[in-house]
């Protein structure tokens, strides 16, 4: 639990900013919420067409890029989730100690500002390194058919 903190004298515009920045923190995450739910739907029933259709090293590789983004983007809104969890459950006094517990707490604002970051990148060289070999697969494919050709 945090220690009680007093609440400095701000002016009206001071508050109703803090406050639009914890509505924000809120909002984004119950909406985050409600897409990973989405997004995870999307991926079942992505993952159940690429494994009706057949074997292949190219249906695993794309099912396992598939897997593994799915994985890094509920380790995102985990790190969502847990961040609005310590600062409005656990430091939920008053506004003030929220703002403080999202902001200046030492070693969990960096972690819940730095776990997303992390997770982001991850997820980009995953799908950019995806993206590139299939485009280089394709571009082999009609360099390929384009040999072959009676022209």
């Amino acid at each position: 639990m945090a220690t009680r903190s007093e609440i400095p004298d701000l002016s009206d515009d001071d508050k109703a900013t803090v406050f639009y920045m914890l509505d924000i923190a809120l909002n984004r995450t119950i909406l985050f919420a409600f897409l990973q739910g989405i997004y995870t739907g999307m991926v079942a029933f992505i993952l159940s067409k690429i494994f009706s259709r057949g074997r292949g090293v190219s249906r695993n590789a794309m099912a396992l890029v598939i897997i593994v983004l799915c994985i890094l983007t509920a380790i995102n809104f985990a790190f969502f989730w847990s961040s609005l969890v310590y600062s409005f459950i656990q430091h939920g006094q008053n506004f003030w100690t929220v703002l403080m517990a999202l902001t200046d707490a030492p070693g969990m604002a960096k972690l819940f500002w730095m776990g997303p970051a992390i997770s982001g990148c991850i997820s980009t060289i995953v799908a950019d390194s995806a993206m590139v070999r299939v485009i280089t697969d394709d571009a082999i494919f009609l360099r390929c058919i384009h040999k072959s050709s009676p022209l």
